[in-house]
């Protein structure tokens, strides 16, 4: 079995085999393969059981999956090979602007009981210290979880003497969504109208561009953001991408005080540690709303209902440098 991969670095995809013995991986799947005699990180972007026609090399094989990778979905790498064909630009250099900061998901401590310490804390065995026995019964019935600075000495302890275990896993968690609030703005005619249209398109499925025209203070807002309260409610994803970094906060307090979703927040305002992760959760499905600048037209969501690039006529909407690309471009080729 024969692989197309994409690395991260200013190539093409490249062709490796699946070593005998070893499952192959599905399309999107992460794998490790070796590069310049490094040892790098790429997506499985296509499989064949037959080597391209006219290799006269040796091809090399995958060195096995990679847990450090993300896992992209069928619609995230659709845009990702259209925008390399489209842009002329190689693929590797697509999936370099496409990753986030750290493509490695957040990882968290996860404290735990061992089966021995289980079957103890079962027959109503502690060891001494009342920190120590209510700890233990917490994580018994809780299961795995991760621990607040003032547990840390008795956990300490505890996994010293045997009774607790831990382990990193992925860092998978957000804040609970805010509740909903109901509008009470009345629309015009012209823009329930408008409105109705764009419902009439998610009820169908079927994808359509519109232009809201109004100035500033008009409405616009006010019927995308019904527009996406329609869309969640039919199980889709909602993006939302603007010109300028200053315009998303204000958007985002409107977004979750309207449609009681977790908003994910993807420009270079904020850390790099904290883009990531909002990226993996993204990727993952926790999030299913985002508002961002220029790059979150690349965002790692499947399953899209709704996207909304506000100010579209904005140059500011434009990437010049590296991957050059029109964000409004790429939000109707995904839809």
């Amino acid at each position: 079995m024969f692989l197309q991969v994409a690395v991260p670095l200013r190539l093409p995809s490249l062709t490796y085999r699946v070593p005998e013995g070893m499952p192959a991986p599905a399309v999107g799947d992460p794998v490790k393969v070796r590069v310049r005699n490094k040892v790098l990180d790429g997506i499985v972007l296509g499989l064949s059981a037959e080597p391209p026609p006219g290799v006269k090399f040796e091809i090399k094989a995958i060195d096995g999956p990679s847990e450090d990778f993300p896992k992209l979905g069928p619609q995230t790498l659709e845009i990702l090979r259209w925008a390399g064909d489209y842009y002329h630009c190689p693929l590797g250099e697509v999936l370099r602007g496409f990753l986030p900061p750290d493509p490695e998901p957040r990882k968290k401590e996860s404290w735990f009981l061992p089966e021995a310490a289980r079957v103890k804390v079962a027959a109503g065995e502690f060891p001494r210290g009342s920190a120590q026995k209510a700890l233990l019964q917490r994580l018994a019935s809780s299961g795995p979880a991760g621990l607040a600075s003032a547990d840390r000495p008795a956990a300490r302890k505890l996994l010293e003497a045997g009774w607790l275990a831990k382990e990193m896993v992925r860092d998978e968690e957000a804040p609970p969504p805010p509740p909903a609030v109901p509008s009470e703005h009345q629309l015009t005619k012209a823009q329930a109208e408008g409105l109705q249209e764009l419902r009439g398109s998610l009820d169908a499925g079927v994808f359509k561009t519109y232009l809201l025209q109004g100035v500033t203070g008009s409405g616009k807002t006010e019927v995308y953001l019904r527009a996406a309260a329609h869309a969640l409610a039919l199980g889709k994803s909602v993006l939302v991408v603007v010109p300028e970094i200053s315009l998303t906060p204000q958007l985002v307090a409107r977004f979750k005080g309207r449609l009681g979703e977790r908003i994910a927040v993807l420009h270079s305002g904020i850390s790099d540690g904290e883009r990531s992760h909002m990226w993996h959760l993204l990727n993952k499905g926790v999030y299913r709303v985002c508002v961002g600048a220029r790059s979150a037209s690349f965002a790692p969501m499947e399953g899209m209902g709704l996207i909304v690039v506000d100010e579209e006529h904005d140059s500011a909407l434009k990437q010049e440098d590296h991957l050059r690309y029109n964000a409004r471009d790429l939000a109707i080729m995904r839809g």
